[in-house]
């Protein structure tokens, strides 16, 4: 069975990840959705949020302990009739070094293959905060690793 589920991302730390993931876990919760949280790394405040919100024990998805394998299987796992809702760590693409995904957002992302909702913290900026998404959108972003 694949997995399903839902990456949110931000720009960078302190953009809102944790107040949309809350917000978003409550809401599904309140639809009756099974959901399933999810945190990228070892994190072990914003999943005590998640369980406040969702009713559900947060799974932490740490690439560097767990690895590809076992992140496509912990997500198959803990997803089975749930949608899975992951937060983040940090932006989107930062990760151990500036030059690849190793331990990012983006790693996780490509190999889930779930769709990523970024988060944009706009709160001082105008339009030039377009120039910034606009930069993101366009990355170029490599294929996910072959199953």
């Amino acid at each position: 069975m694949k997995s399903r589920g839902l990456i949110i991302a931000g720009t960078q730390s302190s953009s809102g990840k944790t107040a949309l993931t809350s917000m978003l876990l409550a809401a599904l919760k309140s639809k009756n959705v099974p959901i399933q949280p999810f945190k990228v790394g070892p994190d072990f405040i914003d999943p005590g949020y998640h369980k406040s919100f969702s009713g559900e024990d947060s799974v932490n998805l740490d690439s560097w302990i767990m690895g590809e394998s076992e992140i496509r299987k912990a997500a198959e796992r803990f997803t089975q009739n749930k949608v899975g809702i992951v937060e983040g760590v940090m932006g989107l693409f930062d990760g151990a070094n500036p030059d690849d995904d190793q331990g990012s957002t983006m790693e996780i992302a490509r190999w889930l293959q779930w769709p990523v909702l970024l988060v944009v913290d706009a709160s001082h900026a105008g339009r030039s905060i377009l120039l910034r998404s606009g930069d993101l959108s366009r990355k170029q972003v490599p294929e996910p690793s072959p199953e």
